[in-house]
Parts: C-alpha cells; structure tokens; sequence
C-alpha cells in the first residue's frame, strides 16, 4: 500500500507566550487503568522541572502526555503557550 498521511494544521491562538506549560486536573489511563490522576503543574519560561521518583511511578508516562504519545485526558492543557 502507498498511501501517504496528510497533517492538516489547524490554527490556534496563542493564550500566553510566558507560560510554557500548563496542566490542570489531567490523568493517564493505560489499559482501562488510572496510571496518574490529578496533575497539576505549570511552568513558566526560565523555571526548571525536576522529575523524580522510582520506576514505574509515571515519570515516562507524564513526558509522553506532554509531547502527544499519550491522550490528554484532564480540565485543561497548554503547551508552548497554546491550548
């Protein structure tokens, strides 16, 4: 099969170019199982984020929400400024 994918861009406005992340209330369902719930977290230009804690607590899962691997299931997520 050769069937190629196209990526339609859909435009947003940018709700505030200070805050580069921002997730309230969210959770990570794998398999029909609550991994993480009710993160909460923002983080503004210039901060840092350290993310600590033993294997298996949901390090990996909560990057992979971040950068779309996983569904965003909370209240309200901003990346980079867009909602």
């Amino acid at each position: 099969m050769n069937k190629k994918n196209k990526i339609i861009e859909k435009e947003h406005d940018q709700l505030n170019d200070n805050v580069l992340v921002e997730i309230i209330n969210a959770n990570i369902h794998l398999q029909d199982r609550i991994v993480l719930q009710g993160i909460n977290f923002t983080l503004k230009k210039g901060d840092f984020i350290y993310l600590i804690g033993k294997t298996g607590s949901g390090k990996s899962s909560l990057l992979k929400m971040l950068y779309a691997d996983y569904p965003f299931n909370g209240e309200k997520g901003i990346v980079l400024g867009y909602d």
